[in-house]
């Protein structure tokens, strides 16, 4: 069974740092919608399992993480040719 979804709310709270997941995301009261699917494996008629996907890249752009026009830059630092 799957179901398919979209999430959204308003970023209300300073996110603390994940390490080596997420850096911290201090609160600009940014809008985030996001698309999800979510997959359930069923035995014997209950929930045995459950999976959750969703797009972190988005998620990322929409809080103001990286600029999406010029990601290597935001992302990586600037990028210095040879």
């Amino acid at each position: 069974m799957a179901a398919r979804l979209i999430s959204g709310g308003t970023q209300a709270r300073d996110f603390e740092a994940v390490p080596r997941i997420s850096p911290a995301i201090p609160n600009r009261h940014r809008p985030l919608r996001l698309q999800e699917m979510v997959i359930f494996r069923v035995a014997d008629g209950k929930l045995a399992e459950q999976w959750a996907i969703n797009d972190g890249w988005d998620a990322s752009i929409q809080l103001g993480l990286f600029d999406h026009d010029h990601w290597k830059e935001s992302v990586c630092g600037e990028i210095k040719k040879p």
